[in-house]
């Protein structure tokens, strides 16, 4: 509901009198904190973390055959997320309607569930593309999904710091994502990833073609992708921030 998001984020700055630190996982947030009022001595950039030892366990030749058994002509493009407006999944299947349309042999998986899994179904259904479309719901397995992946889809809204697309590049799958919130500290467009604008479904397709027909550049975004992520999202380097943080606060 958005004047209860609005009314939350009035009390949250409000509180921040109370506080001696408030943490941002992304300096957009952190700018948007003090526009709103909040002390800029107050607000710490410390962006979002993920625990790359899960990343050391993965099989996906074994997972393929076991699980999913796809063709190994048959490409994967797919987007992890509830499926809730925010998350835009919409955008997602109009584009993959123009892919699937240009020919190539794709299959586009939508991980999780959520209150709009009806209204997507019938979307499905309306482009005429449900052979070529996977819900595969709420999966405790997601990171195994991931690894399977060609390419990674983010086509939010709004997002603050969205761990799944440093999941997604630490596993050096080439990413793209809508041009939003933190979205642009995580990825460089046509560096390690591709950012294309919100809503923008046409956008989106020629991005994912691109990487799709392009099988050394996206390599070597998910290369250049995985090695911001273990270099910049570690959890080590998360908690060796947050402590010294604490030790900051503690001392004064």
């Amino acid at each position: 509901i958005p004047f209860m998001g609005d009314l939350l984020f009035k009390i949250d700055t409000a509180m921040s009198c109370f506080s001696d630190c408030i943490i941002a996982p992304s300096k957009e947030l952190q700018q948007l904190l003090i526009k709103k009022g909040v002390s800029r001595q107050k607000v710490v950039n410390i962006p979002n973390a993920f625990n790359f030892e899960q990343a050391q366990h993965i099989n996906e030749k074994e997972f393929s055959l076991d699980k999913l058994e796809f063709a190994p002509e048959i490409k994967l493009v797919g987007m992890v997320g509830r499926l809730v407006s925010v998350k835009n999944f919409e955008m997602f299947l109009r584009a993959a309607k123009i892919v699937i349309d240009s020919g190539v042999k794709v299959k586009f998986l939508l991980v999780g569930d959520g209150p709009q899994q009806t209204i997507l179904e019938n979307l499905v259904q309306e482009l005429g593309i449900d052979e070529h479309i996977i819900f595969l719901g709420f999966r405790a397995d997601v990171f195994d999904i991931v690894s399977l992946l060609d390419i990674f889809v983010l086509c939010s809204k709004w997002e603050t710091f969205p761990i799944s697309l440093i999941e997604a590049m630490a596993l050096g799958k080439p990413v793209i994502a809508t041009d939003i919130g933190g979205v642009k500290e995580i990825i460089t467009d046509a560096v390690n990833g591709m950012l294309v604008p919100v809503n923008d479904h046409e956008a989106l397709s020629s991005a994912i073609l691109h990487l799709l027909t392009q099988k050394e550049t996206a390599k070597k975004f998910g290369n250049l992708g995985r090695q911001k992520a273990m270099k910049e999202f570690s959890l080590k380097a998360m908690c060796d921030t947050l402590s010294s943080l604490y030790k900051k606060i503690q001392s004064n």
